[in-house]
């Protein structure tokens, strides 16, 4: 028989996430071991039977992704008791989702959830430097000198530190309306950029993320990420780490 694993280890072994996005889970009790609510401190030997939320967990589990439309007004924080919270969502997914990062509430467009801690963790860790492109409005409409003071990468003032951002591409594409496409994700960063140069967001909407694109995708609506696109995915994070300056 096998060594013992924490609970969390063996959930996060199973593809279910981070350890203190599991700890958390574990806590609700949402968990249960051989038919019992299991607690955070619960080690467990590979033949006990764990269930989620009453389903089977598996070791075997393959890793899986969804793209998700969010709307303005949806609360990224995993809040069960709050209405606007993605927590409601989060019960329609496939077992073991969580959100990978997240988008302000005043914001909309792309996001991802996955059952892959490991590969959640790729996505959001800036040395990765994947890109993010959105699709920005702002009040007043925007001159050239401010669109390329954002491409250079404005610093801006955030709790008592300047803060620098990288350069940037950014492209007019209406009078008020520009898309620009970061590398790295900064909190609220679009926000304060802008406000750095000037201008005031209208509207802000991530719009890809590395090759995954919104696309058609409904405002609301979601969908699975076929095997073919999470290994592209996988691929590209690869790449990007390679291409990273040592």
């Amino acid at each position: 028989m096998s060594k013992p694993l924490r609970l969390w280890q063996w959930l996060a072994r199973a593809g279910l996430g981070r350890r203190q996005q599991l700890l958390d889970l574990i806590g609700s009790g949402a968990v249960t071991v051989d038919g019992q609510v299991a607690s955070p401190l619960l080690q467990i030997n590979s033949d006990a039977e764990v269930r989620l939320h009453g389903e089977l967990v598996s070791l075997q589990w393959q890793t899986q992704v969804v793209m998700y439309h969010k709307p303005v007004g949806v609360d990224c924080n995993v809040k069960p008791d709050d209405p606007s919270s993605i927590a409601a969502l989060l019960t329609k997914l496939p077992m073991g989702m969580f959100p990978v990062g997240r988008l302000d509430k005043d914001s909309c467009g792309l996001l991802l959830f996955c059952n892959n801690g490991e590969l959640a963790q790729q996505l959001m860790h800036p040395d990765f430097a994947h890109e993010k492109e959105y699709l920005v409005q702002v009040s007043p409409a925007p001159s050239i000198e401010q669109l390329k003071a954002l491409a250079a990468g404005p610093s801006y003032p955030f709790k008592n530190q300047q803060i620098i951002t990288r350069a940037c591409q950014v492209a007019a594409k209406t009078a008020d309306s520009f898309r620009i496409i970061l590398t790295e994700g900064r909190y609220r960063q679009i926000r304060f950029m802008c406000k750095a140069v000037g201008l005031k967001v209208i509207r802000l909407q991530r719009i890809r993320l590395q090759q995954l694109a919104l696309g058609e995708l409904s405002e609301n609506e979601w969908r699975v990420l076929s095997s073919e696109e999470i290994a592209n995915l996988a691929q590209a994070i690869e790449a990007n780490l390679t291409a990273k300056p040592s």
